[in-house]
Formats: C-alpha cells, structure tokens, sequence
C-alpha cells in the first residue's frame, strides 16, 4: 500500500534515537532550569519580550537579541523525533496498520482535545503555560503511544 507521506522504515530509529533524549533533557530543563552556557548564541527573533508589540514601549519587533538556545533544540529534536517515528513505514504497511493508524491519530486528536478543555478550564498561572509547553508535543506523543500500543495489541492476538 502507497501512501505518500510515509519515508523509509529505517528513519523510526532515528527518531526514537532523537526523541528520547530529548524527553529527557527537556524535563530536566524544565525542573531544574538546566541551560548548557555553551549555547548562548545571539539569535534573529521575529518576536520576543524585548522587542513585543505588546511590550508597550517604542520597539521594533524585528531584531538579534541573545538567548540559550538549548530549550529551542530540544522543540526541534523532539518535533523531528516524533515526525520520522509518526512518518515511517512498519515492516509490513498494509490496510489493517493504515485502519490502525488512522484510528489512533484520531484517538490522539480527541483525547489531547478533552485534556486540553480541562486544563483550560481548571489550571491557571504559571502553571497553565507550563501545561501549555507540554500540550505543543502532545497530539504527536499521544499517537505515538496509541499506535505503538494497539501494535502491540494486535501482535499478541
């Protein structure tokens, strides 16, 4: 079966090789505020709080500013991870693993959905946009758990 989208087998290991690290470290940084000094780096930023629209003081929005570019890398690391472990093809791609697909990208849809209106609903603060981070990977993580479940579900029938 031939679907456009998918890439080769052997890129899910790569994946797997980016996104778990990156799980890691960017819980680490999360928790204990972990920021390598190597990567400062002076960034071009469309937007940031030193040059916001919405800062309310007279300043482009447009500019070079320096940041740790280590929380940007991970984002990176765990988007890709999930998109070449999302992407590829399983040893044997026939209608029953598209079915199964399918069924778990929409699984990962409704269930981000119902935890994203009850954070919403009942978190607030600080802690919202920390919720928030978590909630910017979890449509890709959630169908990554589904399908690789109901795989192994299936595997064992």
């Amino acid at each position: 079966m031939f679907n456009k989208f998918q890439i080769d087998r052997k890129y899910a290991r790569i994946g797997w090789i980016m996104l778990i690290p990156a799980l890691i470290l960017g819980l680490l940084h999360m928790y204990s505020e972990l920021e390598p000094g190597f990567l400062d780096a002076k960034v071009f930023a469309l937007l940031n709080d030193d040059l916001s629209i919405f800062s309310g003081k007279d300043s482009k929005t447009i500019g070079v500013i320096s940041n740790n570019i280590f929380d940007e890398l991970l984002a990176i690391f765990i988007v890709v991870g999930s998109l070449l472990i999302v992407l590829a093809k399983e040893e044997v791609e026939d209608e029953y693993i598209l079915q199964l697909r399918q069924e778990s990208m929409f699984w990962a849809l409704i269930t981000h959905s119902i935890l994203l209106l009850f954070t919403i609903i009942f978190v607030y603060g600080m802690t919202f946009l920390n919720i928030m981070v978590f909630n910017l990977f979890m449509p890709l993580l959630l169908f990554i758990g589904r399908f690789r479940y109901v795989l192994y579900k299936a595997s064992k029938v």
